[in-house]
């Protein structure tokens, strides 16, 4: 659903705005897990919002290639950014249940409250992480 606006803005004024526009959501939502873990209506809201930050930033990273890869590279630097994408997100999957597994409550699997928010601290730094890496992206006139 909002894919298509994300297009629209990538277009009109850059693929870099989509993706900060995405990472920022999804840093704000991480972080929303800390005030709102213990309410069912605030952790809806969350996903929500994370679904929409994760509609920017898929985006913006395809569009990103495109503006700044040579054109006949475009094809092998969108199958490259695939498959780090996908591998990034099995180890990003792998921290996060590590974490998930290493403190739990005495005497069962369950996850601690504050091992949830090691892994939102975890992914809000990620989060810091790209919006530099976003930023130090510059913008040439073809």
């Amino acid at each position: 659903m909002f894919t298509p606006l994300a297009g629209k803005l990538a277009a009109s004024v850059g693929a870099r705005s989509s993706l900060l526009i995405g990472t920022g959501l999804f840093l704000a939502a991480c972080a929303g897990f800390f005030g709102f873990h213990d309410s069912v209506v605030g952790m809806a809201m969350l996903v929500v919002i994370v679904s929409i930050a994760t509609a920017f930033a898929y985006t913006a990273l395809s569009n990103l290639f495109v503006e700044f890869v040579p054109e006949h590279s475009t094809s092998e630097t969108i199958g490259s950014q695939s498959v780090v994408r996908t591998a990034a997100m099995a180890v990003g999957t792998s921290i996060a249940t590590v974490l998930l597994a290493s403190l739990v409550v005495p005497g069962t699997s369950t996850p601690t409250v504050a091992t949830l928010g090691a892994v939102c601290a975890l992914l809000v730094t990620m989060c810091a992480v790209t919006i530099i890496l976003a930023l130090g992206i510059k913008y040439e006139n073809r």
